[in-house]
């Protein structure tokens, strides 16, 4: 262990080498005995225990809104983004790949894109869309299947990574009160469209907690909440049955004008949040090179996201905390300015007194009213799963009462339009995901 730590601390040798103290990352410690490791973390698993490494990492605290943070970046630089549309097929003159023919899920419009070049950026999808590719070689893709459950905090505030009986690692992570436990790491054989979390992938990793933190003593129904996720793998010597746990989280990228002789069409497979933005520049340089256009010198490594330009972030929400007249509580503000940064303002100046976009939508949550409204006005929201889940934090830590999903269905009704059937159908969806599939 003190040798993989002093290897990962060669690696992250810069991790200090940032302007605002409150992101720098410490250095690890050892707990060389037993007693000092449960004297840090009681609730651990007294048989087998010899040593512990207690090191530092960085969390994210909602990778949903990171992701759409990218893809409001991406608008206002000029891109033109619409969620909800489904690729059906590929539109093709010879061997040159000329658009795609999409369809709008939500109306069931269909309509061309036509584009000098197209990228095939489909994740776990991504070879399926490469079989509307006539002459293609299909790329050797496996999926992963990994699941997280949330639960009550079981780790005293802590973060810990466990080894179970059979040698696999999964997390208990401190996260909004409570713990973020996951993930596996299973093959997946199925349909994509078709995955769900299943009452034995929440069972597995209950058993596995209570294997490794027997004072845990979870039970199903502690698990509040629960999701999962199909990781694309890529390795030359990939096959259906390798083991997916030892399988990297490498990317590769695939100019199939060089690959088959099929012109206007790339495709990428793989990579992850902390190589997302030089994967992207790989992908822009490399576009711009098959268009004869000029290659620019990429800004991506010095330009924030959208909300992002907060200077320190510790000194910022108190700043906001500050000169907030709007009578929102210290927590409300914090909460709006780690979920939208230096755009906390534009979701305030929604709230006006016909609205209520001051009030909080649920006593137990900080979300205000605005944030809904914000959601659908700003950040492409189209359903309440997306309002719920994925702009805001709402149904993170379970399933809210039928009074607040109400509540947030007739603002988010108002908005975009909808009836009364259509908020009871919005609603049902909501409840639909804290339903695993049964074995």
């Amino acid at each position: 262990a003190l040798a993989a730590m002093l290897l990962y601390h060669a690696f992250a040798f810069d991790r200090t080498w940032i302007s605002d103290r409150d992101k720098k990352v410490p250095g690890f410690s050892v707990f060389p005995t037993r007693k000092s490791v449960l004297k840090a973390s009681p609730y651990l698993d007294r048989k087998n225990l010899m040593g512990g490494v207690q090191f530092y990492d960085c969390q994210m605290h909602s990778p949903e809104r990171v992701t759409l943070e990218f893809v409001l970046s991406a608008a206002e630089f000029g891109a033109d983004v619409a969620n909800y549309v489904k690729v059906d097929s590929l539109k093709m003159n010879g061997s040159t790949v000329e658009g795609a023919r999409c369809k709008d899920l939500l109306s069931g419009e269909e309509f061309d894109i036509n584009a000098r070049m197209t990228l095939n950026a489909a994740g776990p999808w991504a070879d399926l869309m490469l079989g509307n590719l006539k002459g293609a070689a299909q790329k050797n893709m496996i999926r992963s299947k990994g699941i997280h459950i949330i639960t009550r905090d079981v780790t005293g505030g802590k973060s810990v990574v466990l080894r179970t009986p059979d040698g696999r690692h999964f997390m208990a992570l401190s996260w909004r009160g409570h713990s973020l436990i996951g993930t596996t790491d299973e093959l997946y054989k199925g349909d994509p469209d078709n995955f769900k979390v299943t009452e034995s992938d929440i069972q597995g990793l209950i058993n596995d907690v209570n294997a490794c933190m027997p004072s845990a003593n979870i039970t199903r129904d502690d698990v509040l909440s629960f999701y999962g996720g199909l990781r694309p793998i890529v390795e030359q010597d990939t096959n259906v049955e390798v083991e997916v746990y030892n399988a990297s989280r490498k990317y590769e990228i695939y100019d199939h004008e060089a690959d088959d002789n099929i012109r206007g069409f790339v495709t990428v497979i793989g990579g992850k949040y902390t190589t997302s933005r030089h994967l992207a520049e790989s992908l822009v340089d490399l576009i711009h090179k098959k268009l004869g256009r000029p290659v620019a010198q990429c800004e991506t490594a010095s330009t924030p996201v959208y909300g992002g330009e907060i200077g320190r972030y510790r000194s910022f929400v108190q700043r906001a905390q500050k000169t907030n007249t709007t009578g929102l509580s210290n927590e409300a503000v914090a909460n709006l300015c780690q979920n939208y940064g230096s755009h906390y303002g534009d979701v305030i100046a929604l709230a006006d007194g016909k609205n209520k976009g001051l009030e909080q939508v649920c006593p137990q949550m900080p979300d205000i009213v605005a944030e809904i409204i914000y959601a659908c006005r700003v950040e492409m929201a189209q359903t309440l799963n997306d309002i719920v889940f994925r702009r805001t934090g709402l149904c993170t830590l379970g399933l809210l009462d039928d009074e607040t999903l109400g509540r947030i269905a007739d603002v988010a009704g108002k908005e975009l339009g909808w009836d009364a059937k259509r908020k009871k159908a919005e609603i049902a969806k909501v409840k639909e995901e804290f339903i695993p599939l049964k074995d």
